[in-house]
This record gives structure tokens, C-alpha cells and sequence, in this order.
């Protein structure tokens, strides 16, 4: 598993420091700290080379996350005193991956486990074994979305000599009816 490099952009001091300790204890990758001017400045200039992204902006709007151009490919988390349900919802559909009030007493926590889980995730190699190509498609998706490597087969034909051929396939998602053979006949 690579060392993440994590970006702490516009993080308070208090912040920043425990997060840091946290995740150099914990081995889960090196931190910097980036300050920027804006959300807006940071994520429409040059991202230096980092693979999470962990910001705070204090008074951020919902508007605001709209014109964020955060990246699809790297974890973002927004840290703001101005959550709502709202503001979570724009969020996810804008690459922010996860959004936390700033006064909440669990912060550091919820940071530590959606590094953990992403470190987890990265591990993953999910086949997903479908005939319909549509199907396939929205689970690539949504498992990308989720951090989550995946390949597609159409035909349960091919799939043994995939598996046989991969060492780094843990995951299988099929589908029960398939033409040839069905998800619990490709199981056995």
C-alpha cells in the first residue's frame, strides 16, 4: 500500500497539528499543510502533488461548493462551520467525498476512519461479472466513486481464465441471470 500524501489546506492550528500527530502515529501517510486564500483560489490553481485532501474553509456556502472544481480522483474533505444537509448533498455531487461541522466533538475521528476505510479501499479489486453492459456500467460508477478498482466481464465464460490470470481480484459481484450460466452456477 502506497503512503498517502495528505494535504491540509486552511486548517486551524489545533486542527492541524492533532490531525498530523494522528496520522504520522498511525502511519496512514505525511501531511502538509497548505495555506491558500480561498477554496475557490486553492482548487482552481495548480493541486501540488497530493493524493487526500483534507480543507477547511469557515464560512463556505452551498453556492460556493457548486464552483469548487475539486478533482474526481483524489478523497476531498470539507471542514466548515456552515454544514447543512443541503450543503453535504451539493457536496457529493461536486467530488467532495465527505463534509464535517468544525464543532463537531467526533472531527478527528471521522477523518481517521475515512482515511482508514480509503486505505482499505484501495486494496480492493472488485470483477464484476455482468451481461448487461448498462448494469455494468452504474456499478463501475459507483464503485469508482467509492475509491474501489474494478473490471468488467460480460461473458461468465471468460471469468475463470480472469481469475486464474489475476492475483489481485478479491471481490466478485455477479449477476443471477446471465446468459450460459447463471451468477450461483458461475459461483460453484
Amino acid at each position: 500500500m502506497d503512503i498517502l500524501k495528505i494535504s491540509l489546506v486552511n486548517l486551524p492550528g489545533i486542527h492541524s497539528g492533532l490531525l498530523a500527530n494522528i496520522i504520522r502515529r498511525e502511519k496512514l501517510g505525511s501531511c502538509k499543510a497548505i495555506s491558500s486564500s480561498s477554496s475557490l483560489d486553492y482548487f482552481t490553481g495548480d493541486i501540488e502533488c497530493t493524493n487526500f485532501i483534507i480543507f477547511y474553509d469557515k464560512n463556505i456556502s452551498e453556492e460556493d461548493v457548486m464552483l469548487l472544481k475539486a478533482p474526481k480522483e483524489i478523497p476531498v474533505i470539507l471542514i466548515t462551520e456552515n454544514s447543512s444537509f443541503e450543503m453535504e448533498r451539493t457536496a457529493k455531487s461536486n467530488n467532495i467525498d465527505l463534509v464535517i461541522n468544525a464543532s463537531d466533538p467526533e472531527l478527528v475521528a471521522l477523518i481517521y476512519g475515512f482515511i482508514s476505510q480509503y486505505q482499505v479501499y484501495q486494496s480492493q479489486h472488485v470483477l464484476i461479472v455482468d451481461d448487461s453492459r448498462v448494469d455494468s456500467y452504474i456499478m463501475t460508477n459507483i464503485l469508482t466513486k467509492d475509491f474501489l478498482y474494478n473490471d468488467n466481464e460480460h461473458n461468465p465464460e471468460n471469468v475463470i481464465d480472469l481469475l486464474t490470470n489475476s492475483e489481485t481480484i478479491n471481490i466478485i459481484i455477479l449477476d443471477y441471470e446471465m446468459p450460459q450460466k447463471n451468477g450461483c452456477q458461475l459461483m460453484k
